[in-house]
């Protein structure tokens, strides 16, 4: 819970805690610690300046030099090997909530034949639950007859968005996310496979407010490659202070707005001809297909396609938003340094994972069910670059801590794994720090 940003890491520990299980309670490893930190204090200020420099080196992430950054903000550190997590790490071992009903075994044997790899079954199982509710949903509300004052559809219509927002918005927006960096199908023929694998992005999409087709270039290749650099990641939130509701608005209204022109020209610039043309015309396919169901049924529409289209693109800006709400001024290019991890948050069990997101950062196309436990396994490595870590909250948690200035409240969610060791005080001054906005120098004077 929220006590987390006082305890240090174990001493000694040069492994995740997590990896192995708790062991002695927490209580009783830090007073351990304590312990062992006084002795080391008592030794230390008995020995030479020299020696007393090298212990700093060795256990104070803040006292570790800064070593010189490439053109990209990266940094040669060496790890911090006392890094541990001073709880556990639920996420291992959590039961997975992202799909609400499982196949009959016979179709599960079936799907496995055609599927890269079998981890991948609870994407499949959640692509099935959509098919088989939300689909037949959106079609009863064009059956119904189009009447302006008829009770029967506007329930429909509200209990359609309450299957879309309420059950699956969020389900399908990281399924989309994970299914497009792997794609999950392999068969039954190579044409079968390449259907399949579009399925989500072309068909399911609009459904969800996303115009078909999009996806893949805006995050994929667009966000990825350009890392929430601005101006070339079109969805950078470097130029804007991130706990300003004003500014958070206008950065929804560029998305809402410009991204049609704006997605298109970057494939152009960075000449990726196909995915150009084929952004222009999904837009064009998106815009036609809804002021063409509008004028055949304008409720019906409404409902299906642009609600959710408001609401989603509303939702994935303040996502975004929330996941790069951090960004270290010192070095905004580093993906240690422009994002943060979130872990024992029921989220990771809805979202595949996706509250380790610098994880992502640094490797795409890591299957989601290693996402947690390569963060423990590299744990020293993100305590060296001062990674910031919270527990028990979501990115949306962490953006809505943000937004309401409610910073204290947040620093008790601030897990101190052997990063820079700080107070609450200090915590909360360093979250100040990481929500300035970002000015670009030219690449001349770097």
């Amino acid at each position: 819970g929220n006590h987390i940003y006082a305890p240090a890491p174990a001493l000694g520990a040069a492994h995740c805690d997590c990896a192995r299980g708790l062991g002695p309670s927490i209580a009783a490893r830090g007073a351990a610690c304590r312990l062992k930190r006084r002795r080391q204090h008592a030794s230390a200020a008995s020995a030479s300046a020299e020696a007393r420099a090298r212990d700093a080196t060795r256990w104070a992430p803040a006292a570790m030099p800064r070593a010189a950054k490439d053109r990209f903000g990266r940094r040669d550190l060496k790890e911090v090997t006392d890094a541990a997590l001073p709880i556990e790490n639920l996420d291992l071992t959590a039961v997975r909530r992202e799909y609400i009903v499982a196949p009959p075994a016979f179709l599960r044997r079936a799907l496995l034949s055609i599927m890269a790899d079998e981890q991948d079954l609870p994407i499949v199982y959640l692509m099935l639950n959509i098919i088989f509710s939300v689909l037949p949903s959106a079609a009863l509300l064009y059956l119904l007859p189009n009447k302006p004052d008829s009770w029967l559809k506007f329930g429909v219509g509200c209990a359609h968005l309450a299957l879309v927002f309420g059950v699956f918005l969020q389900r399908f927006v990281l399924m989309l996310h994970f299914s497009e960096h792997r794609p999950v199908w392999t068969g039954p023929t190579p044409l079968g496979a390449k259907i399949l694998n579009n399925f989500n992005p072309v068909v399911l999409a609009p459904f969800f407010g996303m115009p078909s087709g999009m996806y893949y270039l805006h995050h994929v290749v667009m966000h990825h490659i350009e890392n929430n650099v601005f101006p070339h990641d079109v969805s950078s939130t470097m130029p804007y202070q991130r706990d300003n509701f004003l500014h958070f608005l206008h950065y929804w209204a560029c998305f809402v707005t410009a991204a049609w022109i704006q997605l298109p020209y970057y494939a152009f610039f960075r000449g990726r001809y196909a995915l150009c043309v084929g952004a222009l015309s999904c837009s064009a396919a998106f815009i036609w297909l809804t002021t063409t169901l509008w004028a055949i049924d304008s409720t019906a529409t409404a409902f299906v396609f642009l609600v959710p289209f408001i609401v989603c693109s509303f939702a994935l800006m303040f996502g975004n938003w929330s996941q790069h709400i951090f960004i270290d001024p010192e070095r905004p290019f580093s993906n240690y340094g422009l994002t943060y991890n979130c872990m024992n948050t029921p989220e990771n069990q809805l979202t595949f994972n996706d509250g380790y997101h610098i994880n992502h950062h640094i490797h795409s196309r890591l299957h989601w069910t290693k996402l947690a436990s390569n963060f423990c396994d590299k744990l020293g490595k993100f305590a060296a670059e001062d990674a910031f870590l919270f527990n028990g909250l979501g990115f949306f948690d962490v953006g809505l801590y943000v937004m309401t200035g409610q910073l204290r409240k947040l620093a008790k969610h601030y897990v101190s794994y052997g990063q820079v060791d700080r107070t609450e005080d200090e915590i909360v001054e360093e979250f100040k720090r990481r929500l300035v906005p970002i000015p670009i120098e030219d690449e001349d004077s770097s």
